[in-house]
């Protein structure tokens, strides 16, 4: 343990933190060496005072010579001249005040919590684990965790740091547990939108192909509609009069086509005195139609007698 080394003390704000570390080192420094270990206590006063550092020399130099020759002696001193004043009160006050953080372990809270009731003025033999257990319950977030240790009874320090170990050992767990059910979750989800995608990626593809589909047939009647009405438009100019008055002769055909009764020829030669139509006996197209010239039952008005 050559290699041991003690740093020496720097006036400062941090004397008590410095000194405290100082000891560590310096018990250190003796007890791993066997030579150094073997020093009676002057000894290791002498080099205790000389590794100190001449900056603060004036921790021991108001000590008396019975207290420069023992090692013990001389650490109680210069603790003492160390160590600030402290006001009991306020130091219980500050204890009442310590609250544990969130993620800290909690022996480190016990043990941060044994440290503070030495500067509280309490008396020797006085159980503080009671304080330290309320402590604990009294700041507890987790409701009922919290009524869990209020139901119990004769509660222990010891029974409020095992359980609590054990509740937040769980709630990691827990915490792992849903993290990854969420992992799974999202990549099934992932996998559906996926799926998902790609039917509506066919199915568009599909009412694309359906509605390229139903344009041709649209487009294909009313190609057929516009031609019909163009020959119907057609057939409408062939129906108008000509420039004299008188209608075409497709015009007249066409008239004379549509009414024609049936079983009616328009032979000239024969054709019957009441309709000018050629028929067979008592089928007379005319024979119960009204003339519009005279009123009479029997002829068309083309036929009519009372005109010639």
């Amino acid at each position: 343990m050559a290699g041991v080394s003690v740093k020496p003390l720097v006036p400062g704000d941090d004397m008590e933190k410095q000194w405290k570390m100082f000891q560590w080192q310096f018990d250190g420094y003796i007890m791993f060496d066997e030579t150094r270990a073997a020093w009676n206590k002057e000894k290791q006063a002498n080099v205790l005072m000389h590794l100190i550092g001449l900056d603060c020399s004036y921790l021991y130099e108001e000590a008396t010579a019975a207290t420069k020759k023992d090692v013990d002696l001389l650490k109680q001193h210069i603790s003492n001249r160390i160590k600030p004043v402290t006001n009991e009160c306020f130091e219980r006050f500050l204890f009442k005040q310590m609250k544990r953080k969130e993620g800290e372990d909690v022996n480190h809270y016990v043990s941060k919590c044994r440290d503070k009731i030495k500067s509280c003025g309490f008396p020797a033999g006085f159980s503080t684990d009671f304080l330290i257990m309320d402590s604990l319950v009294h700041n507890l977030e987790d409701v009922v965790l919290q009524q869990h240790f209020f139901r119990t009874k004769d509660l222990k320090l010891d029974k409020v740091v095992e359980d609590l170990q054990v509740h937040e050992a769980g709630q990691l767990q827990l915490k792992e547990i849903q993290s990854c059910r969420a992992t799974t979750s999202n990549t099934a989800i992932h996998f559906v939108a996926e799926s998902a995608n790609g039917r509506v990626s066919r199915s568009r593809t599909r009412s694309s192909s359906t509605g390229q589909q139903v344009s041709r047939r649209s487009k294909t009647r009313s190609g057929s509609r516009s031609r019909r009405r163009s020959s119907s438009t057609s057939r409408g100019h062939n129906h108008k009069k000509d420039r004299g008055g008188r209608s075409s002769s497709k015009s007249r055909s066409h008239k004379t086509r549509s009414s024609t009764p049936a079983n009616v020829s328009t032979d000239d030669e024969d054709e019957c005195d009441n309709c000018g139509y050629y028929h067979e006996a008592n089928w007379c197209p005319a024979k119960y139609k009204k003339c519009r010239s005279c009123r009479e039952v029997g002829h068309f008005t083309k036929k009519c007698r009372s005109k010639q």
